[in-house]
């Protein structure tokens, strides 16, 4: 699939509920270009169109979640607005690699910079990598929504989101918080930032232990 040089005007790829594995993904990492050993003067990159890519319960693993992540880190995927991963086997590993995705931005940051939609949940990243993600955000200024739903987050989450909230020239409209570990102390400190948190419209934090 990724080898048809018809596939560069592609804007669209759900592959969703195929298990592509963590070789499938980075196949498509390295067909969004971003990797100078992925590209040759007479095999264009065939999805640098992409502006929206669904891989929910594809069995990616770490090593298919961080060559995405890398991949965004290096420039690859420039079009790409909307990047769905939601039960892909992610883990703490394939966290980091999106959070230094994220906070890539400014001059010679990556693509993810861009990114306007990221779907993480349902996915074991553990308390730090959830944080680190969140963190990574405070630099975004440009995601809009997020989902760590059933992530494994907890108390640890809510000082980063806060921080991101807050940040200038923050962009965050929507974050999906859901089925976690988030406590009472999460919540004072995430109510805190909210009379001031100017992009905010919708925040999820059922299911937790409020």
């Amino acid at each position: 699939l990724v080898r048809c040089g018809g596939l560069l005007q592609l804007q669209e790829l759900q592959l969703g509920g195929n298990p592509i594995g963590p070789s499938g993904a980075v196949a498509i990492a390295h067909a969004m270009g971003g990797d100078p050993a992925s590209t040759s003067p007479t095999s264009p990159t065939p999805l640098t169109s992409l502006t929206s890519l669904q891989l929910g319960y594809t069995m990616l693993g770490d090593e298919g979640g961080a060559a995405l992540a890398a991949s965004l880190t290096r420039g690859g995927g420039a079009s790409l607005r909307r990047l769905q991963l939601h039960n892909s086997g992610l883990g703490p590993a394939a966290a980091a690699a999106f959070a230094e995705a994220l906070a890539a931005t400014g001059a010679g940051g990556g693509s993810a910079a861009a990114l306007t939609e990221l779907t993480l949940g349902g996915n074991a990243l553990g308390s730090a990598g959830a944080a680190g993600v969140l963190a990574a955000c405070a630099a975004n200024t440009a995601l809009k929504k997020l989902w760590l739903d059933e992530v494994g987050a907890d108390a640890s989450a809510a000082p980063p989101l806060a921080t991101a909230l807050l940040a200038a020239g923050s962009a965050l409209e929507e974050v999906w918080l859901g089925g976690n570990q988030l406590d009472d102390l999460a919540a004072e400190i995430i109510a805190a930032a909210l009379p001031t948190a100017a992009a905010l419209r919708r925040l999820w934090l059922d299911r937790n232990r409020l």
